[in-house]
């Protein structure tokens, strides 16, 4: 199985939103698209790109990929779904809710604040800063930050000393240290860039790849 970085994201998804839409809509139409939060500002500029070349609209709605996957099964009208990883969209898929289910993207997970300069991994031991991660239960991205921290054996102690900020998804993650309700975030590369501020990455490795799919109507 083949993963792509993100410098080639704007051409795939440029090129599939048009095989897949255009064909089936009509002039000016309007879809609905479920994208995961970590690639929601990357989607917001392919979104507008489409539609200024297309002359139809795309409306995205962002989220958690757990939670958009419930909302789909649920009988939301998505017509594609951006997964960040592959869990939730083989989930649907398995349902006979999703087809042509395809690996896209890596996003390697980094530690990011609003500030200038790199933060650092041993920020973490610090008893005054709190660290904001997705909700591990509903966002793959807030996962593989749960598994990292338990695997350096800091989850339990930010729980304990009462320093763990659990978003719903990448972009509220990113908001609790832009409101002072965090210090530090965990959050995909892409965020971390559309952002600004300083990151640094974890040694983690880029499993999370993002899943295109489309329904199956």
């Amino acid at each position: 199985m083949r993963y792509l970085r993100t410098q080639r994201l704007v051409q795939i998804l440029v090129l599939c939103l048009g095989l897949s839409l255009c064909a089936s809509m009509p002039a000016a139409a309007e879809e609905s698209v479920a994208v995961a939060a970590s690639l929601g500002p990357t989607m917001e500029k392919l979104a507008d790109h489409f539609s200024s070349t297309t002359g139809n609209r795309l409306t995205l709605v962002n989220g958690a990929s757990g939670k958009l996957a419930a909302q789909i099964e649920a009988g939301a009208p998505f017509t594609l779904f951006l997964s960040a990883n592959e869990k939730w969209a083989r989930h649907l898929e398995s349902k006979g809710l999703l087809t042509d289910v395809h690996p896209y993207a890596e996003s390697p997970l980094v530690l990011w604040w609003a500030k200038e300069s790199a933060p650092t991994v041993e920020m973490l031991k610090d008893s005054t800063m709190k660290v904001a991660i997705a909700d591990p239960a509903a966002a793959p991205l807030g996962e593989l930050a749960k598994e990292w921290l338990i695997r350096e054996g800091m989850f339990q102690v930010l729980e304990q000393e009462k320093r763990l900020v659990i978003a719903g998804d990448i972009l509220k993650t990113a908001l609790a240290v832009k409101s002072g309700g965090a210090d530090l975030a965990f959050v995909a590369l892409g965020t971390a860039q559309e952002l600004g501020g300083g990151f640094v990455r974890v040694s983690s490795p880029p499993a999370t790849f993002e899943s295109m799919t489309r329904l199956e109507f």
